[in-house]
C-alpha cells in the first residue's frame, strides 16, 4: 500500500512551506491539487515537477476511486489545496472522509496556515478560541451564526470573502454591539493589514468591493451580571444605595467596574 500525505502550502509568502513539505512533495508520484493552475506557481518556485491531477467541491467519485488504485499500487500521493492547511475549508474533507470508510492511513505536514497568524495579530485572547469557519453570504443567516455563537467564553475565528466583510461588520455591530473586533488583511503579503476596534467603527473603514483575504476576529463576551457572585454585587449595591447614590446610577458604577451588562444588572437590583 502506498502513503498519502496533506501538506501544508504557503498562505502568501512562498517562504513560508517547511524542508518537510519541499520533501515530501518531491517524493510524491502524484500531487492531487484543489486548483492545478494556482498550485503550479509554488511547485516551479521549488523546482518540483510532479503529475497534477485535481481535486476540487466538484470531483466525483471516480475521483477518489483512482486515489485508492494508485495507493494500491504503492505510489506516493500528496494533496494540496489553494493556501495554507488542507482541510481548513476545503475540499480535502471528503478524502479523509473516503479514507476512513475504507480504512485508509495517511499522514498531515504541518505548515502555514490563516487562522493562528491572524489570532496572534488580532491582540485577542489566546488561551481559548472557537474556529467559525467561512460566514455565510447572506445577512440573515449570518445573523443566526452570530446569535448561536454569541455567548461562546473563547475568541472567535472567522473566515470571510472581501466582498461581505463590510455586510459582516454591519451585522456585528447589531448583534455584538461594543464588542472588540480585529480585521486582518493578506496575512503574510506585502500588505498585510490589521484594523482592530469596534464593529461599528471597522464597518466604516471598509468597502463593498475590497480585495485580498480576510479574517476577522472577535474577542470573547463581556461576563454578563448573572455570571458575578450576586453576594458580593448585592452588598456593593447596597452600599451605594446607602450613600444615597440613585438605583441607576449604582447599576450604571456597577455595570461599568465589572464590565456587565448595565440593563441586566439595573434589572436584578429591583429584585434586591
Amino acid at each position: 500500500m502506498g502513503r498519502f500525505f496533506f501538506v501544508s502550502t504557503p498562505i502568501g509568502n512562498l517562504k513560508d512551506i517547511s524542508y518537510r513539505a519541499v520533501e515530501v512533495l518531491q517524493s510524491s508520484d502524484v500531487i492531487f491539487c484543489e486548483d492545478t493552475r494556482h498550485s503550479l506557481k509554488l511547485l516551479k518556485h521549488y523546482r518540483i515537477e510532479k503529475h497534477l491531477e485535481s481535486f476540487h467541491d466538484f470531483s466525483d467519485e471516480s475521483r477518489l476511486q483512482k486515489i485508492r488504485l494508485l495507493l494500491e499500487e504503492g505510489r506516493t500521493l500528496s494533496y494540496i489545496s489553494d493556501a495554507g492547511t488542507p482541510l481548513l475549508s476545503d475540499p480535502g474533507f471528503e478524502i479523509v472522509r473516503f479514507f476512513n470508510e475504507q480504512n485508509i492511513e495517511y499522514d498531515v505536514i504541518p505548515g502555514a496556515s490563516a487562522l493562528l497568524p491572524a489570532l496572534q495579530l488580532s491582540g485577542m485572547p489566546t488561551d481559548r478560541f472557537f474556529f467559525a469557519g467561512f460566514l455565510p453570504r447572506k445577512e440573515n443567516e449570518i445573523r443566526k451564526i452570530l446569535a448561536s455563537l454569541a455567548q461562546i467564553p473563547a475568541t472567535l475565528v472567522f473566515y470571510q470573502s472581501p466582498l461581505r466583510i463590510r455586510r459582516s461588520l454591519k451585522v456585528m455591530a447589531e448583534e455584538w454591539p461594543g464588542r472588540q473586533i480585529a480585521v486582518v488583511k493578506e496575512l503574510t503579503k506585502l500588505h498585510q493589514k490589521v484594523a482592530r476596534g469596534r464593529a461599528e467603527k471597522l464597518a466604516e473603514r471598509f468597502g463593498d468591493a475590497e480585495k485580498g483575504e480576510f479574517v476577522l476576529v472577535a474577542a470573547p463576551p463581556e461576563p454578563n451580571a448573572g455570571d458575578m457572585d450576586d453576594a458580593v454585587l448585592r452588598q456593593e449595591f447596597g452600599l451605594l444605595i446607602s450613600c444615597d447614590i440613585p438605583r441607576k446610577q449604582a447599576a450604571r458604577f456597577l455595570a461599568k467596574k465589572y464590565k456587565l451588562n448595565g440593563k441586566e444588572l439595573y434589572r436584578r437590583s429591583l429584585e434586591w
